[in-house]
Order: structure tokens, then sequence, then C-alpha cells
């Protein structure tokens, strides 16, 4: 790795070693490719510490509450102790996938 402090994304050079006795047959290609994948497979991106519920207010001056695991509807309400039983309250039926 050239500069470990750059800015991402950090260019990086990807190697491979193995023991002369544990050389692969057949297509190396694959087998590299397939190691790659193994390895990119393992990186776990960061964590994204997201609330649960993101409040908006809409043009009648009320809180819309969405959850954010289902992106359903959980509350349009003025009152904050109505939206914060209904958010304690919530449980999501279907979770929505966006990015299959």
């Amino acid at each position: 790795m050239p500069d470990a402090s750059a800015p991402e994304p950090i260019p990086a050079f990807a190697f491979l070693c193995y023991d002369k006795d544990e050389t692969p047959r057949g297509d190396h290609t694959k087998f590299l490719a397939g190691e790659l994948k193994k390895f990119l497979a393992d990186l776990r991106s960061p964590e994204i510490d997201e609330p649960r519920f993101r409040h908006q207010v809409n043009g009648a001056g009320d809180t819309v509450s969405i959850c954010t695991d289902c992106y359903g509807l959980v509350i349009i309400s003025q009152d904050e102790i109505a939206i914060a039983e209904a958010e304690n309250s919530h449980q999501c039926t279907e979770q929505m996938v966006l990015f299959p």
C-alpha cells in the first residue's frame, strides 16, 4: 500500500503466496479470481449507526415518523409523546430490501 493515510479509496496491490507444493492445478486465472472473491467477501464495510426512525415535518406542522428498517410509516402527529409511544411499540411486518 503506497500511502495508508491517503484519502479513500486507498490504492493497494493484491498478491497471493502459496508453497510450491500447494501450486493450484488447472486454470490459474480462475484460482486467483476465486481467492480474490473470498478475500473481498471477508471485507467488512463500516457499520453506520443510523437511528431506527426518521422524522420529517410536513406542511401542516406534523412530524412524520418512518421506520428505517421496513420503511413503513409509523405515525403522523404533533404530539411528541404519541410519536415516542408509536415508535416504541412499532413492529416491522416486512423488511424492504433496497439493494438485493
